[in-house]
């Protein structure tokens, strides 16, 4: 158990012998438990090794958690690595592919909903999804129609998750905006209102004190505005959705 993607909060490698061992990332929020498995096809096999036991440190001192895991066909050393970010942009709304390969983190800013279809992929595959960023979203996995998964536990910059078995050549996932980052009021814009909600001066709020003057003033709004609006000049807000997908 440690933290692995460096978050706060406590993840889990799972060792199993007869089986591929297990990331589980926490996505744990107001106290519900939620973990979602976060394992590549590519990087820990079925039937590559079975693993008995594990060590989590920082084997390459660079900052982040590695995984030294002993096993009775073999040792291996995991080296933790960033994400592969693409931007919403360069996407024309279709996901690169993330079938036994590397997931997909997408770097995307929604103003109401955001449509992303998944490349067709076989029936079993297992589909691991999670969003985070600084305002409140509605996350859903789709066949078609349906809804596959979906996972919405309200709350600014609360992290999203969902994992499910699902395959064919109509899936897609959607991104609902419920709240924007820095609208308070929920009216829609970034307004004085949001700026002085909740804080009755500076002190209480350093972070809205823009120009460091020590109390709110236009010059303060002005700050908070261009950092929290998006294309257009509505309230808006930046995430980033990472997908997996394997047998």
């Amino acid at each position: 158990m440690a933290d692995l993607n460096d978050d706060g909060r406590v993840d889990m490698l799972v060792m199993s012998e007869g089986g591929r061992p297990r990331v589980m990332r926490n996505t744990s929020y107001n106290g519900e438990i939620a973990f979602v498995e976060w394992t590549p096809g590519d990087t820990i096999g079925n039937g590559q090794f079975q693993g008995w036991h594990a060590a989590v440190f920082d084997a390459d001192d660079d900052g982040d958690l590695d995984v030294m895991i002993g096993a009775s066909a073999g040792e291996h050393l995991l080296y933790n690595t960033d994400s592969n970010e693409v931007n919403e942009a360069d996407l024309g709304g279709v996901l690169p592919a993330a079938y036994n390969t590397d997931p997909v983190a997408v770097v995307g800013e929604v103003v109401d909903v955001d449509m992303y279809d998944i490349p067709s992929m076989p029936s079993n595959s297992k589909i691991a999804i999670i969003i985070n960023g600084c305002g409140d979203y509605t996350l859903e996995l789709l066949n078609g129609a349906s809804v596959v998964a979906t996972s919405d536990r309200g709350g600014m910059s609360v992290e999203e998750g969902v994992s499910a078995t699902a395959g064919g050549a109509n899936l897609s996932i959607r991104v609902t905006l419920n709240q924007a980052c820095g609208d308070v009021d929920g009216d829609g814009d970034i307004d004085a209102t949001d700026l002085a909600q909740g804080c009755e001066d500076a002190s209480d709020c350093p972070e809205l004190d823009f120009d460091g003057d020590g109390d709110f003033d236009f010059a303060d709004f002005g700050g908070y505005q261009i950092q929290h609006t998006g294309p257009g000049g509505d309230a808006s807000s930046s995430y980033i959705l990472e997908v997996l997908a394997r047998n």
